[in-house]
């Protein structure tokens, strides 16, 4: 039996959201080996593509650029930096980028993906039934002794995982439901906002909210829109008289943890800082271009923190990982991700909901939304923001 390789991306980008969970469950990186065969796959059919559509220059640059930083970081001796989950997933991000900002395949995978809606929800029904075993099997939410709350952290060593996985939750439950009508994507939208609200992760939070204000203006209906502003109040008013969830969450502790260590960021000015005078004072002229690789800024963090850890920041991984040169690449992609959408403020939205990401925390550093990059590009593709006056529930009127 024939595969097609292009469908089995596409359906990977829906399965993976319950297959990487799983695979938290085993003590080997089988999540890793799947967004691996993931890569291979997307970067083998993105290459047949171009070659088909004689797209020869786009061809040359990017197996070039590909082999040249392979073999650089061969001759420095990073072999590590070849295996590393961020290596896959940058080489991803580079791939879907280009690959989905082909008008032809974002279309068809638009029109597979809303065929495809009992895999996508049973996906996301076996997900959130991995996270609930997590939660009573004792391991998926834990008290943070740094940030003194608890935390869910679902079935994943990290909470900010499970926190990407849920706004690709979002944005599919939203591509399916436009108008907010389903009691089912409107409960599986619910999870999300509950789910995000304890993992405690503030960058997710902020993506989140830019997701539901997308939503809401590109909404026809405007008395719908009218009834959402009204239940919101009401559930807001009901949650402040009642409860002190608005006040007593995990993401008020974090922050005013934060603050009370003195830094609202958790660090992130911090180690912006350490890369930043790492890269100007200790790399040389060809690590300036080329980069010391995610390994190396790594050690750059325990050097000057004690700490082995990434700097939380796409643009400063690019920039002292890959060198100006991966760090133009990351800019220039994130750019070309915006091809997708149909209008002007669709882009601005995808543009800043990548940046929110990208610089708090990590946009493409989160394997898990990056392997489901495809379905988040989708949504901004459906809402085409700004093509209508009614943005909100008010009216504007031309004028002349």
């Amino acid at each position: 039996m024939k595969i097609n390789i292009k469908y089995l991306i596409f359906h990977m980008t829906i399965l993976i959201i319950p297959l990487f969970a799983l695979s938290s469950f085993f003590p080997f990186s089988l999540g890793n080996k799947l967004i691996l065969g993931t890569m291979i796959i997307a970067y083998g059919y993105l290459n047949k593509l171009l070659i088909r559509e004689n797209k020869k220059i786009i061809f040359f640059i990017y197996n070039f650029s590909l082999i040249v930083y392979i073999a650089y970081m061969m001759a420095i001796g990073q072999y590590g930096a070849l295996t590393d989950i961020y290596f896959y997933s940058y080489v991803l991000m580079f791939t879907y980028s280009i690959l989905f900002s082909n008008q032809s395949v974002i279309e068809e995978y638009q029109t597979f993906f809303k065929n495809n809606k009992k895999e996508f929800v049973y996906s996301v029904y076996i997900f959130y039934a991995l996270v609930a075993i997590s939660v009573v099997s004792g391991i998926g939410y834990r008290y943070s002794a740094v940030d003194k709350a608890w935390t869910l952290f679902g079935p994943f060593s990290v909470q900010h995982m499970l926190a990407y996985v849920l706004l690709v939750i979002y944005c599919g439950a939203s591509i399916y439901d436009k108008e907010n009508s389903s009691l089912v994507f409107l409960l599986m939208k619910a999870a999300v906002f509950a789910m995000t609200v304890l993992t405690g992760v503030r960058s997710a939070a902020l993506a989140l909210c830019l997701l539901v204000v997308c939503d809401y203006i590109s909404m026809k209906n405007k008395s719908r829109k009218k009834t959402i502003v009204v239940i919101a109040i009401i559930g807001l008013v009901i949650l402040a008289t009642q409860t002190d969830i608005l006040v007593n969450n995990s993401l008020i502790n974090k922050t005013v943890t934060a603050i009370n260590n003195g830094s609202i960021t958790n660090g992130r000015e911090w180690y912006r800082k350490v890369q930043i005078e790492a890269f100007v004072n200790k790399s040389n002229v060809i690590q300036k271009l080329l980069g010391v690789s995610i390994p190396g800024v790594t050690e750059y963090m325990h050097q000057a923190l004690r700490v082995h850890i990434q700097a939380h920041n796409d643009y400063i991984n690019t920039l002292v990982g890959y060198g100006v040169i991966g760090f133009a690449f990351f800019l220039i992609n994130q750019v070309n991700l915006c091809k997708v959408c149909d209008s002007f403020l669709s882009k601005i939205f995808l543009e800043f909901f990548i940046f929110l990401l990208a610089y708090y925390n990590g946009f493409t550093l989160y394997i898990m939304l990056t392997a489901s990059l495809p379905i988040v590009l989708c949504f901004f593709k459906e809402k085409k923001v700004g093509k209508r006056r009614h943005l909100f529930i008010f009216k504007t009127y031309k004028r002349y």
